[in-house]
């Protein structure tokens, strides 16, 4: 969860994520990010910077492409997405398991920081 902008944030086991009033708890937006259904929710604490929201998605353990997003403060509204795994076809996608292999791996990237004043995101080991 972060706080600002007088909202509370955090994201949702369904793949949403919410904006809730900090007075009053009612709230203010809600975006759904990813589906439950494929695989997906969010875990992490997000992390606030100059009015934007940074998280990563969960669910590499149940074979979910990975991927860190960005969402306006103000509106929910995502601003970008970066796949931490190339689709098939895709440069690269050769190297990764594919998503029907026993037990693929899909680079989930669950925890998002600062470090040295940048937004930094790593994948789960």
């Amino acid at each position: 969860m972060a706080v600002a902008e007088g909202k509370v944030f955090l994201g949702q086991l369904d793949g949403s994520f919410v904006a809730l009033d900090a007075k009053t708890g009612q709230p203010a937006w809600k975006t759904q990010v990813a589906r439950w259904q494929d695989g997906y929710t969010i875990t992490a604490a997000p992390l606030y910077h100059n009015g934007v929201l940074y998280s990563g998605i969960s669910g590499g353990d149940r074979s979910a492409r990975g991927f860190v997003f960005a969402l306006d403060a103000k509106t929910g509204q995502e601003k970008w997405r970066f796949w931490t795994v190339p689709a098939p076809g895709e440069f690269g996608s050769d190297t990764w398991p594919k998503p029907d292999d026993p037990d693929p791996k899909r680079a989930n990237a669950w925890k998002v920081g600062r470090r040295r004043g940048l937004a930094d995101a790593r994948d789960r080991p």
